[in-house]
């Protein structure tokens, strides 16, 4: 149960930051830069396009996407990781942490905190 949790956390988490990030870099390649005539941007490592092509009659076409979702998905993978690794970091120190509270407490040490 605690593995299975341990992953689908991970997943969540990394799934809402990469998220987070592809919608930043769009939002960066939309709104930065001289944007007058013909525009073509690539972001993120070349994961992310944005177009946009002024037509004769002054109206502007724009289109963004997803151009290579391997450095997304790269990301993705990458944030997992580094997720998982955290918590299994944190449980083995608060059980590091228990362990050792658990002794002070068997050789009668005063002010030790009780859980």
């Amino acid at each position: 149960m605690k593995k299975a949790l341990l992953v689908i956390n991970s997943v969540a988490g990394a799934g809402l930051l990469t998220l987070v990030i592809t919608a930043g870099a769009m939002l960066v390649l939309m709104f930065t830069g001289d944007n007058s005539g013909d525009v073509h941007r690539t972001g993120l490592f070349g994961a992310l396009e944005f177009d946009a092509v002024e037509r004769p009659d002054g109206v502007v076409d724009i289109t963004a996407g997803v151009g290579n979702p391997v450095p997304i998905l790269v990301i993705f993978a990458i944030l997992v990781l580094q997720f998982a690794l955290i918590q299994i970091v944190f449980r083995r120190l608060k059980q590091r942490r228990e362990h050792l509270l658990q002794g002070m407490r068997d050789r009668g040490a005063d002010n030790v905190p009780a859980r």
